[in-house]
């Protein structure tokens, strides 16, 4: 179920924001209290903030990971910054 699955992500990833999306009530007063649930049906603006508060509660990234712009702007040696 996806319950099991975010919690197999959460143990090999602990850094991933995971956010679970139900309509059922029983399954998010369960999922609740470990990840971020959303509840069907949902408005836009609600998705947008579940996300958002998701990415942002989420540990930063290593150190070695490189920012794709930073990539960008080094592949093209004509591009102006």
């Amino acid at each position: 179920d996806g319950l099991g699955l975010a919690r197999a992500i959460r143990e090999r990833n602990p850094r991933l924001p995971i956010v679970l999306v139900t309509g059922f009530s029983d399954s998010a007063a369960v999922a609740g209290s470990e990840f971020p649930v959303l509840r069907k049906p949902y408005r836009l603006a609600d998705l947008s903030r579940t996300i958002a508060n998701a990415i942002g509660d989420a540990a930063p990234p290593p150190s070695n990971l490189v920012r794709l712009q930073d990539v960008k702007r080094n592949a093209d040696p004509n591009r102006r910054s």
